[in-house]
């Protein structure tokens, strides 16, 4: 295996035997097939017995960190997401205690032969730029597979396109593992406040949920782990298969950063440190989406990213870029600046569409920009939306049979993010004093009683910055009589 080998000749050999005798672990479903639920008492399905259900929720899975060389009897590793051992951003942990545990032969008809392990050493950890975390057990690998856990190797992923698996299982049903295939595809960077994950693998796998969160993307060929799913859209909205997406994170970083079956992250080469920490201050302050507002005499307003924060390190170096992938080139970055307490405020833009503010914590103005370091970096994203004028309100009025009337409000964001609105008697309302009046943040129906009628409504609309428009007056009136 790649991160815990120190020659590389074997594993290219080991490799070029897999792509001769390439077999089909899909169990012969078709490409986007499943979930199908994952039988084991039989160990028909062994070679996944390594993957578990974490007392945290997630899925980890046990990686295979034998060395021919050593005696095979070094601690036992899991990978698994970064936000399943913490999930604060801005923080890069390493060689901390950890408690939990992970249920191995986690399939459907073996639940009274699960094997249980403790967690004992969160090796390494991130959810900025990758969402990926190395956990040590308290146990050896070797004591880990005499109870018939099988681990399993890692790999690059694989070229787009390319046929894979994802073996997991989310909370809902939760009953133990399922296999769904897909193919697999990739992009630059996805988004989802405040995380921004970098180089991701994408798929549209079936069967993710909450839970699925570490749940180990395969190699169809080999069965060797290329990526673990850390996201979906699956959860969110319920689209159609072909709208859906599913999100992970490459396993690359992990390579060279072990030897003779232990981890040791000081060796060249491995990638995952040094870190620092990040704690963003007065976050109510920060507009994730923002917009160029309008002066008074019409001109445009650019906002600056108003960004403040207390880092670990004692200098700090940032930039502004459109490119996410662009955090982890050391170009342009700022000089080194003193912290631990920093507040940037450049502006954002001043084009529309999505902006990256890059951070890199150092300990000294020479520290240099290595790749683990650029890697690291940290991006904070936000959206910017063109100067545009605040719609009136969108208010659909419904008169009813009963006399009653139905008053609906319709947000179309960011322009018309929220509304004011008020109502009152005919001649004691003044929509023009601010008192009295409640803010809208969704859609929202009223319906006004047939009793109280007249009355006199009064609404505004807000944009995301909180630019108003003039007040829109209706007035609803009694029903008629007879």
């Amino acid at each position: 295996m790649r991160t815990f080998s120190r020659h590389y000749l074997g594993a290219a050999l080991a490799c070029l035997a897999l792509q001769a005798t390439a077999a089909d672990y899909g169990q012969g479903l078709a490409d986007q097939a499943g979930p199908v639920t994952l039988d084991n008492a039989n160990n028909q399905n062994a070679h996944w017995s390594g993957i578990g259900r974490m007392s945290a929720g997630c899925i980890g899975t046990l990686i295979d960190t034998r060395d021919p060389w050593t005696d095979n009897n070094g601690p036992a590793y899991i990978i698994t997401n970064g936000h399943c051992a913490n999930a604060k951003n801005g923080t890069i942990t390493h060689d901390q205690p950890i408690t939990g545990t992970i249920a191995f032969n986690y399939f459907a008809d073996t639940a009274s032969k699960r094997q249980v392990v403790a967690l004992k050493r969160l090796v390494w950890s991130s959810i900025q730029g990758v969402d990926l975390a190395l956990l040590e057990l308290d146990a050896p690998l070797r004591a880990v597979m005499e109870t018939g856990i099988v681990p399993l190797k890692i790999d690059p992923p694989t070229p787009v396109g390319s046929p894979i698996l994802v073996v997991g299982d989310p909370i809902n049903p939760g009953l133990g593992l399922r296999l769904s295939t897909c193919t697999m595809q990739k992009a630059d960077a996805h988004v989802e406040r405040p995380w921004v994950w970098r180089n991701i693998l994408r798929n549209q796998c079936a069967g993710m949920d909450d839970g699925a969160s570490g749940s180990p993307i395969l190699n169809r060929a080999n069965n060797n782990i290329v990526g673990l799913i850390n996201s979906t859209s699956f959860r969110s909205y319920r689209p159609s298969a072909s709208e859906g997406q599913n999100y992970g994170v490459p396993i690359t970083r992990l390579f060279r950063c072990g030897m003779g079956g232990r981890a040791d992250l000081t060796l060249d080469g491995c990638d995952l440190l040094p870190g620092f920490a990040l704690e963003q201050q007065n976050p109510n302050a920060f507009q994730r989406v923002h917009k160029i507002a309008t002066a008074e005499d019409g001109s445009p307003q650019v906002p600056s990213w108003n960004y403040e924060f207390i880092i670990d390190t004692q200098f700090y170096r940032y930039k502004t870029t459109r490119d996410a992938l662009q955090c982890e080139n050391p170009a342009h970055y700022s000089d080194t600046l003193p912290g631990p307490r920093a507040k940037i405020e450049d502006t954002v833009g001043p084009e529309p569409g999505r902006h990256f503010l890059c951070i890199v914590g150092v300990e000294s103005p020479e520290q240099s920009a290595s790749r683990a370091l650029m890697a690291n970096s940290m991006s904070v994203a936000v959206d910017l939306f063109e100067q545009a004028p605040v719609p009136e309100p969108s208010v659909l009025i419904e008169p009813r049979r009963s006399g009653d009337i139905k008053v609906t409000w319709t947000l179309d964001p960011p322009h018309l993010d929220t509304y004011r609105a008020k109502r009152g008697p005919i001649a004691g309302t003044d929509c023009a004093d601010e008192r009295g009046y409640t803010t809208f943040f969704g859609n929202r129906s009223v319906v006004f009683k047939a009793n109280k009628l007249p009355q006199k409504l009064c609404t505004y609309s807000q944009d995301i910055i909180k630019q108003r428009s003039p007040v829109r007056t209706d007035l609803l009136p009694a029903p008629a009589a007879g």
